[in-house]
């Protein structure tokens, strides 16, 4: 069986733990109240471009098609 064929299964692919911490993150905006002071609009800014570069950086370290 070649590498391109084989599938893993979706609890060991870090892209998708990575995006469930973003989501877990974004969606506890009780704990973001006490930090929103912290950052500018610009912060959110890099923040968002962040994601975007972890998740293409985990994309392409994998050749491996995800099972569910």
């Amino acid at each position: 069986m070649s590498k391109l064929n084989e599938t893993k299964p979706w609890w060991k692919s870090k892209t998708i733990w990575f995006n469930v911490i973003v989501i877990l993150i974004t969606a506890l905006p009780g704990s973001l109240e006490h930090f929103r002071h912290l950052f500018s609009p610009s912060a959110y800014e890099v923040i968002v471009g962040v994601v975007a570069l972890g998740n293409t950086v985990l994309r392409l370290m994998t050749a491996k098609p995800v099972t569910v």
